[in-house]
């Protein structure tokens, strides 16, 4: 595994940030995912991912293009599907902007909107409960487990968007909420750039 490991950072740091020209950028999909985690004899162990896909824009033929792992923590422990909800309100906000910024001006407000809503809905299901970044790093799903990998690019999202579920978590209580939305969402605006973006991913 520590070879696979090296063989992916060397790859995935070849991936340049030069952009393409039009004819050269292939549209293609990046999967980021979540695991869910349940506490059995022993300890906390993975038994599920929520897993979504982001367009971003490669050269032809990237290599060792690999689904990424954001691993939350959540304080105090909720209920699993609460945790799926609050995973799939928050996703469904990323995946709005990330549209919105490819969008026109009138559709743009419209999704970002949206997406304003749906980290609301996420904020509402996790409660008093806090979200903290815990690691990132590749999924292996088949055998439930998370191999960590430091990117500095993904470790920045993870925490911009557990500070934004904050910040919504404060807008829900405060008497004017409207300035701790508008700072929940600049912080969830930076992360779907950073997922949405080319990378060196080394």
């Amino acid at each position: 595994m520590a070879l696979l490991l090296v063989a992916l950072v060397a790859c995935l740091g070849s991936v340049t940030v030069a952009a393409p020209s039009p004819a050269q950028a292939s549209s293609l999909h990046l999967t980021y995912c979540f695991p869910l985690y349940k506490q059995m004899p022993g300890g906390w162990y993975i038994i599920e991912w929520h897993c979504f896909d982001i367009p971003v824009e490669y050269d032809p033929n990237p290599c060792c293009l690999t689904d990424l792992a954001i691993d939350y923590g959540v304080n105090p422990v909720l209920p699993q599907d609460i945790q799926r909800g609050y995973l799939q309100q928050a996703t469904t906000g990323i995946s709005l902007l990330v549209q919105a910024a490819g969008a026109d001006p009138r559709t743009a407000a419209v999704l970002r909107a949206r997406a304003e809503e749906s980290f609301l809905g996420a904020a509402r299901q996790l409660g008093g409960s806090r979200v903290t970044l815990r690691q990132v790093g590749i999924p292996d799903i088949k055998n439930n487990r998370l191999e960590p990998m430091p990117l500095p690019w993904l470790q920045a999202a993870g925490v911009d968007i557990a500070d934004g579920l904050g910040l919504m978590q404060r807008a829900l209580v405060e008497p004017v909420p409207l300035p701790w939305k508008k700072a929940a969402m600049a912080e969830f605006e930076n992360a779907a750039a950073q997922m949405a973006a080319r990378h060196a991913r080394g």
